[in-house]
């Protein structure tokens, strides 16, 4: 692992005034005026011989695209433990050293996750009084061990029942990274990933670096409903049916955060490596049914492309600024409707985070985006819009 002492860091810190650099934290090494936060799911790591499995490898990573590296994730249980840490499980010693090694090489902080979707009833009792301490001595154990530079905290959801002990665990976790350095000579970053709760982060903003939305997941075949984006920038005035409710979009989440008392600067938003395809008598958003559609989540970019993409098919919703495909069989059954970030979709979000001031992008995940079969130059299209829109 390469380390940076702490007066190296400062002196390539205030070399240039385009060095973004957060209130909590030494600063990050990186030149830019917007944070990329790159989530990576362990389990799509490739990294022998415990992480033997995975779409990506460490070596196909281009660090250049992005500004952190978020690995994710270790859920925790109701005392307070963390995953085991160990060959063959999704965290592996392998996984590991090769993602942290890579990523101090090339200047990155690297973070870890801890929750994350379905770990809410063990979150929610390992931040009460009881467990709490032990909670924060195992996040600060895992981040010392294995040379990470901060803990991205994942509460899905925050509950109003939590809200106090959520309060009380981040307080405490940020007084203890205070007092810490990492192996980049960085105060640990403290970052989070919510949908939830805005006036909880108006109070808590200045114990974290980031901020960020989970600005997809925005839809589904729910009553009520119409086929609707899965990570849409704008709502372009569309509302529920018999309604005047807007349609979600990350504009809509960032002014909700904002109206909190949220800074901007502090907020960011999602890119999603992946997509969702509705597939029966809804051909493009807006649509309403009788029979419900089935809704396929989490359907990664790579497959999107592989299975899907006809070029004939291609839609763009220049409202919402969002990329769909669109596919009128027939057959009721087979009508389909893919909706997905593309190369577009990205260059408007990138636009979004500048012309709105805000700290920046997360993206979800950098393995869905990896196309391994495609030819040399062409594996990693959506990074390497990223990286072009980053450095612009």
């Amino acid at each position: 692992m390469k380390k940076f002492p702490i007066l190296i860091s400062l002196i390539l810190i205030f070399s240039s005034c385009e060095i973004f650099v957060t209130p909590n934290s030494v600063g990050s090494i990186k030149e830019t005026d917007i944070w990329v936060s790159a989530y990576f799911g362990a389990w799509n790591h490739h990294a022998p011989p415990g992480g033997n499995w995975g779409n990506l490898p460490t070596e196909e990573i281009d660090w250049d695209a992005f500004t952190h590296l978020f690995y994710f994730a270790l859920t925790v249980d109701q005392n307070g433990n963390l995953a085991p840490i160990k060959e063959y499980e999704t965290f592996s010693p392998s996984r590991i050293k090769s993602i942290v090694s890579a990523a101090h090489s090339h200047n990155t902080p690297v973070l870890f996750s801890v929750g994350g979707w379905g770990n809410y009833s063990g979150f929610s009792e390992a931040i009460k009084s009881d467990s709490r301490e032990h909670f924060i001595r195992s996040i600060i154990m895992v981040m010392e061990k294995w040379g990470f530079d901060g803990v991205d905290i994942d509460m899905e959801p925050i509950k109003p029942h939590d809200e106090e002990n959520y309060k009380a665990f981040i307080t405490e976790l940020h007084s203890q990274l205070q007092k810490r350095r990492t192996p980049l000579g960085l105060t640990p970053y403290l970052t989070t990933a919510t949908n939830w709760s805005p006036n909880i982060f108006a109070e808590l903003h200045t114990k974290f670096d980031q901020i960020n939305l989970m600005t997809y997941d925005f839809s589904g075949a729910w009553e009520g409903w119409v086929s609707w984006h899965n990570s849409p920038v704008y709502s372009g005035g569309k509302t529920f049916l018999d309604s005047d409710r807007p349609l979600p979009s990350a504009n809509s989440e960032v002014e909700k955060f904002l109206k909190a008392g949220v800074p901007k600067e502090k907020l960011g938003i999602g890119i999603d490596f992946y997509g969702y395809v509705w597939s029966g008598f809804v051909t493009g958003p807006l649509q309403n049914w009788t029979i419900p559609p089935t809704v396929q989540s989490n359907v990664p970019y790579h497959q999107i492309m592989k299975e899907y993409f006809e070029k004939e098919n291609y839609q763009w919703d220049a409202e919402a600024k969002a990329a769909y495909l669109s596919k009128d069989h027939l057959i009721p059954l087979y009508k389909q409707f893919i909706s997905y970030d593309d190369e577009k979709s990205i260059e408007a979000k990138i636009n979004y985070v500048r012309e709105k001031n805000i700290g920046g992008v997360i993206i979800w995940d950098l393995s869905g985006g990896y196309q391994k079969e495609a030819p040399k130059g062409k594996k990693d299209l959506l990074l390497q819009k990223v990286k072009k829109e980053l450095h612009r």
